[in-house]
């Protein structure tokens, strides 16, 4: 494919040098158990032309040891080595000595499928689509890889209705699983609070909008995300209004008039969120947000139609009870009883043997 790529930028069969350069940068702490699976998977590549560009941000274990063997091993591997600052520093340095014509990000604990760069690399050049996205699978201890939540597709869209995808979770917003054109993902995007970064790819993806004009879609699983119980992606819960603090911060401080122009899908977007917490909150600790400023604030998103007329059926169930305190206190009280009682079980059909 790698000459089929470059046919199509010149005419003929040429030299690699002549293929686009991707710049892999793998932000890496503290996973030295994992990050030999991620190397093998990036260096094994079929597509060849790569910048390699692991960031150690201060590991305490032998991370740094073992990536600088993959860079004695590849003189694609350029290994980096700093202080702890934390991952959006990490990426933030990744971009800075990036190269590359374009930019996709590997997280130390994943790993991608082996056509994953070649792939991407010729729908980007067949669409002269800016940002360019496959799937990934959620794979566990089991080593079983489950789909993810996103449905996959191969599509073409422009800005508008890219952002609008995104907003309605119909595509994922993961900064992993996407290939950038140069000049796309920007430092800028990357300078954020930290106490923001449980949401960084969120922000970082608001950073692009305004540099995209077309985005392209591949209906295949080529990233793998490794569920580690101990990630913050699996520790981190947010507070109600966090989000919130999040998209006023990214409209006042990363100049987007977008930002602006998609708040109501922005908004759609964190009620989902804040739905998920309440109920979560509900049946499993039975902690109720209800007569709180935090509930108040979720209970008025869900009294406005431009919002929850976006939200898929069962997030417009869940806002039509947050609306009702009682009712919503009713059906949760009713869910953990049959929970706990195994009576659940009733409402699911079996099939015939």
């Amino acid at each position: 494919m790698g000459v089929k790529i470059t046919e199509r930028l010149m005419g003929n069969t040429v030299s690699k040098s002549n293929e686009p350069l991707v710049s892999i940068i793998i932000p890496t702490y503290n996973v030295e158990t994992y990050v030999g699976r991620c190397m093998d998977s990036v260096v094994g590549q079929t597509y060849s032309h790569l910048e390699i560009l692991p960031v150690d941000d201060g590991s305490t274990d032998r991370c740094g040891e073992i990536l600088d063997r993959y860079g004695k091993e590849d003189d694609r591997i350029r290994v980096i080595h700093q202080e702890n600052k934390g991952r959006i520093a990490v990426r933030k340095t990744g971009i800075e000595q990036a190269k590359g014509d374009y930019l996709f990000f590997v997280d130390a604990d994943d790993w991608i499928e082996p056509q994953a760069i070649e792939v991407l690399v010729e729908r980007a050049l067949e669409t002269g689509a800016d940002v360019t996205m496959g799937y990934h699978g959620n794979v566990g201890d089991d080593g079983n890889r489950q789909p993810s939540f996103f449905p996959c597709r191969t599509w073409v869209f422009g800005r508008d209705e890219y952002v609008r995808e995104m907003m309605d979770c119909q595509i994922s917003g993961s900064i992993c699983t996407k290939l950038f054109k140069r000049g796309i993902l920007t430092l800028e995007a990357c300078d954020f609070p930290r106490k923001y970064s449980a949401a960084e790819d969120h922000v970082m993806n608001c950073g692009t909008f305004c540099r995209i004009s077309k985005a392209a879609g591949v209906g295949e699983v080529l990233y793998n995300y490794y569920m580690r119980p101990d990630s913050i992606c699996h520790t981190f819960v947010p507070r109600i209004g966090y989000y919130q603090e999040l998209f006023v911060w990214a409209v006042q401080n990363m100049g987007s008039e977008l930002a602006v122009r998609y708040e109501i899908e922005h908004r759609s977007f964190f009620l989902r969120i804040y739905l998920d917490i309440i109920f979560s909150e509900l049946i499993q600790n039975g902690h109720t947000y209800v007569g709180t400023e935090p509930f108040e604030l979720v209970r008025s998103e869900c009294r406005n139609p431009s919002i929850t007329g976006r939200l898929p059926w069962k997030y417009r169930l869940k806002a039509r009870l947050v609306r009702h305190p009682r009712w919503l206190h009713f059906v949760v009280h009713m869910w953990r009883l049959l929970k706990k009682r195994n009576s659940w079980r009733l409402f699911i059909p079996v099939e015939n043997p």
